[in-house]
């Protein structure tokens, strides 16, 4: 996405005993907190600067090594004080979705070195920013992260898809020729019966698919 802004946020938010709570949350919920106010340099940023459609990875650094709690696109502009169910106390407050959870996370292997901030530094912000733009070691992470980003926002896709057509018993692809239709269904079949293949949802013999004619207005 053009503009998009890479953030990197503690996941200690009120920096005191509270912060293996947080931690744990982040670890399966798609948000951020910072617990500023406008007044300081790092709250001011995530109430203000921070916009929708940006990337939120919640990590820091303990005994030099990185430790990644969640990540996730900045749903909207607003960012206000809550308290979110189940955390330790009120934070200024970022939904994200899509959103990779810790356990996702861990698959991806991240590698830190060379980032912002890192190497050398001995102090990590709070907050900070990636700059792909000028630092190739930014943009490798920044590239590994948007790649899982965007498989997960097809996976949401996919389950809505299949929980429509659970619920309403068909659905209609439209669109113009090449933009996917066949391949969706595919992936929505695939789900519905527990395959991850062409060659096994073949074997199943449970769907036939339509042929799509480029020659013909679908409606």
């Amino acid at each position: 996405m053009k503009n998009r802004n890479y953030w990197v946020v503690s996941p200690n938010v009120k920096n005191n005993d509270e912060e293996n709570r947080w931690k744990e949350f982040l670890s399966a919920n798609p948000f951020s907190f910072i617990g500023w106010d406008e007044d300081n340099q790092f709250g001011n940023t995530f109430i203000n600067t921070i916009k929708k459609g940006d990337v939120i990875i919640n990590a820091q650094r303990k005994n030099w090594e990185p430790h990644v709690f969640g990540i996730g696109i900045v749903l909207n502009n607003s960012c206000e004080w809550q308290e979110i169910e189940n955390t330790p106390s009120g934070a200024y407050c970022r939904q994200l979705n899509p959103y990779l959870t810790k356990e996702r996370v861990l698959k991806l292997n991240l590698d830190f070195n060379g980032t912002a901030y890192y190497g050398e530094n001995k102090q990590i912000p709070a907050l900070y920013q990636l700059h792909p733009q000028r630092n190739e070691n930014d943009k490798r992470l920044v590239e590994i992260i948007q790649k899982e980003l965007e498989m997960v926002k097809k996976e949401q896709d996919i389950q809505k898809s299949v929980e429509l057509l659970l619920t309403n018993k068909n659905i209609i692809l439209t669109g113009a020729p090449g933009t996917g239709k066949t391949y969706l269904a595919k992936q929505i079949a695939m789900q519905m019966i527990g395959v991850k293949t062409d060659e096994e949802i073949e074997e199943s013999g449970q769907f036939n698919f339509v042929q799509f004619h480029p020659s013909y207005d679908y409606k």
